[in-house]
């Protein structure tokens, strides 16, 4: 169940932040799809639907316009309890932890400070309780210059980190092919 009247997410941030944390991995691009999965299921499906059935001019990410297989949906991909039930069925049949699948868990953890019971208030405990905690809106102002800054910040860091690594290792080689 959604709490207030409106809609909000932020894809592009999550899709970001979430590469930050698995810039280091090489299936970095895994754990971002999986990070903004839980957006894009739910509301990109009834997008979809919405153009193939023609009503797109109907597409208002107001609450009382969206289909209750789409809060189902919502509090499904929004739920740290259904992700650690995905996460331990998984793992027990690849019998390995499929670590790009935790960009699903990062995105509920960026979620529930950051979404307001004035909009959505993050499902993290649905469907064992309906408890919600009221955040922060990813709509106010502030927070998305804070956020956006925050973002700019770590992804100069991890450039920077990036090519000073790559400086490095070029210069070890190139030493090492001049005494070699």
């Amino acid at each position: 169940m959604f709490i207030g009247d409106t809609v909000e997410m932020d894809v592009l941030a999550h899709g970001l932040w979430t590469y930050a944390a698995f810039s280091k991995r090489k299936d970095a691009v895994k754990g971002v799809l999986f990070g903004i999965m839980p957006d894009i299921m739910p509301f990109g499906s009834f997008l979809l639907m919405s153009m193939l059935t023609n009503n797109i001019s109907n597409w208002n990410a107001h609450i009382g316009r969206v289909p209750q297989w789409v809060i189902y949906s919502y509090n499904l991909t929004h739920s740290l309890v259904i992700f650690i039930f995905a996460f331990i069925l998984l793992r027990l049949i690849i019998k390995k932890w499929y670590v790009p699948m935790a960009g699903w868990a990062f995105h509920i953890a960026l979620d529930i400070p950051t979404h307001t019971g004035e909009s959505i208030a993050t499902p993290f405990l649905w469907p064992v309780s309906e408890y919600r905690f009221n955040g922060i809106s990813w709509s106010e102002p502030v927070f998305m210059m804070v956020n956006y800054t925050a973002l700019i910040t770590v992804f100069v860091y991890i450039f920077y980190s990036a090519s000073k690594t790559k400086k490095k290792y070029s210069e070890k080689r190139f030493f090492q092919n001049k005494s070699g």
